[in-house]
């Protein structure tokens, strides 16, 4: 009798380190004082959410892990999105290693370039579902809230932060050293089925 294979929304991860933690989750924690919206871990996302079982998103975490490298990202600013997952985030440097990072992972997911047309028809057509899109190409970011705010509230989140966290956002650096699988269904708005199943160190080793 043929075996049934449960098929799951999974999404890879970058964490910022617990050192950057404290400080951005408070900025995270005032603006959902403020403005509602459920808790969530800071990440930048590198793969949005694909639908596979959970040994088929293991695998290709791994076999991405053994070659990609450790990556720097900095923060730059805050910007406001969209979507509900796209509402309030702080803006990742377009480096070409947070770029090649992405690029990358997604060949192991087998994904298309984000400029192609090729994505996997499995993909989720949201942020937190999948990379946040500029029109030319993938834009990386750390959300700081997720909600359906008016264009009014997102420009009062984006000062708020601004005003109390200028300096965290703009130019906060960070090393990724390892890559995060979580449970991402953004049905799921309140995000209680959000859970981290995998981490896996980058083990790449870079050119000198």
């Amino acid at each position: 009798m043929a075996t049934c294979v449960v098929e799951e929304w999974f999404s890879v991860w970058a964490m910022p380190p617990p050192a950057h933690h404290p400080r951005i989750k408070q900025a995270m924690e005032m603006l959902r004082k403020r403005f509602g919206g459920p808790e969530f871990e800071p990440h930048l996302t590198v793969v949005g959410a694909q639908k596979l079982s959970l040994a088929q998103a293991s695998d290709r975490l791994q076999n991405a892990c053994r070659l990609l490298t450790p990556f720097h990202c900095r923060l730059t600013h805050v910007g406001c999105g969209e979507t509900y997952f796209q509402c309030v985030y702080a803006v990742v440097e377009a480096s070409d290693q947070v770029m090649q990072a992405n690029l990358q992972a997604r060949r192991f997911f087998e994904l298309g370039p984000v400029d192609g047309v090729g994505s996997s028809s499995g993909s989720k057509d949201i942020e937190g579902a999948r990379p946040v899109f500029k029109k030319k190409g993938y834009m990386p970011h750390l959300s700081l809230l997720y909600g359906d705010l008016t264009d009014e509230e997102k420009q009062e989140a984006k000062e708020m932060v601004q005003n109390n966290f200028g300096p965290l956002i703009s130019g906060t650096q960070f090393q990724v050293n390892s890559l995060c699988l979580y449970r991402t269904d953004t049905s799921d708005k309140l995000l209680k089925s959000w859970e981290k199943v995998a981490e896996c160190q980058l083990q790449g080793k870079c050119l000198q």
